[in-house]
């Protein structure tokens, strides 16, 4: 079942995706602890998750009984900015975020600024469902970051662009990706 989060689901999305995004390049160097590093993460995604939630929109898969196997985590380009997030790793996300905003295109958009799948339950399509999902009541153009060649393959089947990519203070590159507004649609 594919669903919206509510204010009361924030901790449980953002634990789910910091552990979908623990091994990712950008992740290690954002949170470089091996040990904790879903975790620390889920604390630097919760303000954004509770933005989202607040001021956008986040899709969830839930099976019957509730449990969460995958989180989208939407945002209109016109949302005010979220509160960042304290800690000890709270100034690489504050460079990383700096990063990807400074490349965010000035029209109109939906920005897709997290979707993960938790990783005992990758492969299984609920990514794909989110996605569905999604675009089906899209009607603005779309943008996310991808931080490989192989996922920018990947968004490519969704009707997704490429741009150029763009270092981050990783040292690593991220690809924007922009999807076009359905004909017809208003901006």
């Amino acid at each position: 079942m594919i669903t919206d989060a509510l204010p009361i689901e924030v901790t449980p999305v953002a634990t789910l995706l910091g552990g979908a995004f623990a091994a990712t390049p950008q992740s290690r160097w954002i949170v470089p602890d091996d040990t904790d590093r879903p975790r620390l993460l889920a604390d630097l995604f919760a303000p954004l998750v509770e933005h989202a939630v607040k001021y956008g929109r986040v899709g969830l898969v839930l099976d019957s009984l509730g449990d969460m196997h995958a989180a989208a985590v939407w945002l209109p380009s016109d949302a005010p900015e979220p509160l960042e997030p304290t800690g000890r790793y709270a100034s690489r996300w504050a460079a990383f975020s700096a990063a990807l905003a400074a490349q965010h295109p000035a029209a109109p958009h939906r920005h897709l600024a997290l979707v993960g799948v938790r990783p005992d339950r990758q492969g299984r399509g609920f990514g794909t469902a989110l996605l569905n999902h999604h675009h089906s009541e899209l009607r603005e153009a779309a943008y996310l970051e991808v931080e490989s060649p192989q996922l920018a393959a990947l968004y490519w089947r969704y009707g997704y662009r490429s741009g150029s990519p763009f270092p981050m203070p990783s040292g690593l590159p991220m690809w924007p990706m922009w999807r076009p507004a359905r004909a017809g649609a208003p901006g």
